[in-house]
This record gives C-alpha cells, structure tokens and sequence, in this order.
C-alpha cells in the first residue's frame, strides 16, 4: 500500500517534470499552480521516507495536503479587506481574531450541546431593552395621566366651590347673568364657555381671510382679556385652569349668545 503510494508519487512527480519540458503544448497549468504541485509531492515523499524509517507502521498520506494551509491563508486574505496581500502586524491580529471568533461563534449556536446539557443563552438585547422602557414609560404616562386628571378635577371641584359661593353673595350688577348660569349646571357653564374659545378662535380665522365678509366690529367684541372679564364670572374658571397661556377667553355676550343657542335646542 505505502510503496506502491510513494511509486504513484514519483511517478507523477516524473510526468509534470516531462510535462514543463514539452513548452509547445498550450500549458493548462499556471506557473504558480506547478510549483506547488511539485513542493506537495516532494515534501509528501520525503516526509513518508522519514516517517517510515523512524519505524512507523503507517501514515495517514491524506494529512500530508496544503488544502488546509491554502484554505487558511484565503480566509486570511478575505477576512483582511484591505488586499490580498496582508503584512506580517495584519497577519498576526486576523490570525488572532478569527482564533476567538470561529470558536465562539460554534459555541454560541450551541451546535455541541445536547438536549440535557445547558445550552448558551443571550444575556440581553436591543429588543427585549426597547420592550422593557417601553413597558416602564407605559406605567408613567398612566401615573402621569392620572396625576393630572386628579389635578384637574380638584381644581374644577375648587372652583365650582368658590363660584358657589360667589353667585350667593353676588352683587345686583351681576344678576343678569348669574340667572342665565343658574338655568345650567356649574359644570355645564364651564364646558360651554370653553367650547366659545374653539368658536372665537374659528371667527377670527375665516374673517382674517381677503374675501371674508365677517362684521369687524363683531370679530373684536368676541374676545376679551381675562381682566376684562365682569367680576363674577364663574364660567370662566375651566379655561383659566387649562389655559397655559395659549387659550381664547370668549366675552360674556358670546357666552350669553350660546347659552341661548343651546337652551332653544
């Protein structure tokens, strides 16, 4: 088995040697690609020699290939990126990384575990971090939502309270148009008057248009300031809360003019 090997081994080595002196037949085999064939079989037979003659009763002939070595030093040039022809500094670090990359990356697949051994898990991720803040903001928006609702009713409970008592001990000048508010609830007023702002804020828009045949004297008596608001006001209370100063405070004709408006439907 092993001599008839070595005689397949020269005899090829023998046939590539004829083959390089006959140059007038088209070559089907670069330069590159010749020499290597000769040094595999050359170091294949002298490595097989010295091998047997240290008294080795066989020798596994399908080691002795650069297939690895070659396969090696592509996954090294590929790995580079830079050129196909890596420096000794560029050589040792790829080779160093792909040492630690190539075992860890079999081992995080966990491709030698069995069902009954403990298998690698992830510790975290993107998305369970997303999943888990989005979770937690979740749970303060609510807290928030509810803290403000809380602020809200007891600032509208406050002044329900306070209007109360302020259309008691309300003074003559002002009976008029308590006893429009008295037809309503306090709370009722208080909605209605802050749906004037949406209509007040909807006048001003389409009368400042070119075309617009809106009474300008209308649009400006529409709206007022707070402190141009009568005294004892009441319905004004829910706005003032909310206004941040971004809201419209409508004028108590207009407020009057839609509490008839509702009160006929």
């Amino acid at each position: 088995g092993i001599s008839y090997s070595l005689a397949l081994l020269v005899s090829e080595k023998k046939n590539i040697h004829l083959w390089k002196k006959k140059s007038y037949y088209e070559p089907f085999l670069s330069k590159v690609t010749l020499n290597g064939l000769r040094v595999t079989i050359l170091s294949t037979v002298d490595i097989v020699g010295l091998l047997l003659k240290e008294n080795y009763k066989y020798v596994l002939t399908g080691k002795l290939n650069q297939d690895c070595i070659e396969r090696f030093f592509g996954i090294i040039r590929m790995s580079g990126r830079c050129g196909d022809k890596p420096t000794m500094t560029s050589f040792l670090e790829l080779f160093r990384l792909l040492t630690l990359y190539y075992p860890t990356k079999q081992f995080l697949r966990g491709s030698n575990c069995e069902e009954e051994e403990e298998k690698s898990e992830v510790l975290t991720s993107y998305h369970t971090w997303m999943k888990i803040n989005f979770n937690n903001n979740k749970k303060e928006m609510k807290e928030k939502k509810e803290y403000f609702r809380d602020i809200l009713l007891k600032g509208i409970e406050r002044e329900i309270n306070l209007s109360n008592v302020a259309a008691i001990n309300s003074e003559e000048d002002s009976t008029s148009l308590n006893l429009d508010e008295s037809k309503m609830n306090i709370l009722d007023c208080d909605i209605m008057y802050y749906i004037c702002g949406y209509l007040v804020h909807s006048y001003r828009k389409k009368g400042k248009t070119t075309n617009s045949s809106f009474c300008k004297h209308c649009l400006e008596s529409v709206d007022v300031s707070p402190e141009e608001l009568p005294p004892k006001f009441s319905a004004a209370q829910l706005t003032k809360i909310k206004k941040k100063g971004k809201l419209i405070f409508a004028s108590s004709t207009m407020f009057q003019l839609i509490c008839k408006v509702k009160e006929a439907f």
